[in-house]
């Protein structure tokens, strides 16, 4: 309504019934947005695979097919599920 001087808040408060992720599955997600190890392009991992003597680091014949995958995947799900644990206890 134009005119109206009714303030409004758009701050959630825990027990609001707003649209939208409940907090503790949102901040239990949000690791789950890291993907520095997805791709075979960031610095550190691009000096691991050169520093390496071995040869067991590598990039193999496909783009996503490295070292680096299954520690990365190992590494979000579990910081993910255990953030979202975590969250739940505290909220």
């Amino acid at each position: 309504m134009v005119g109206d001087n009714t303030p409004i808040s758009f701050q959630p408060t825990l027990h609001s019934p707003q649209p939208g992720l409940p907090i503790p599955l949102l901040l239990g997600l949000v690791q789950a947005s890291y993907a520095y190890f997805f791709f075979a392009f960031y610095p550190s991992n691009l000096a691991a695979i050169n520093f390496d003597r071995t040869g067991t680091t590598r990039i193999g014949k496909y783009l996503l097919n490295h070292s680096f995958m299954l520690p990365g995947f190992i590494g979000v799900g579990t910081s993910t599920v255990v953030a979202y644990m975590i969250s739940r206890d505290i909220f």
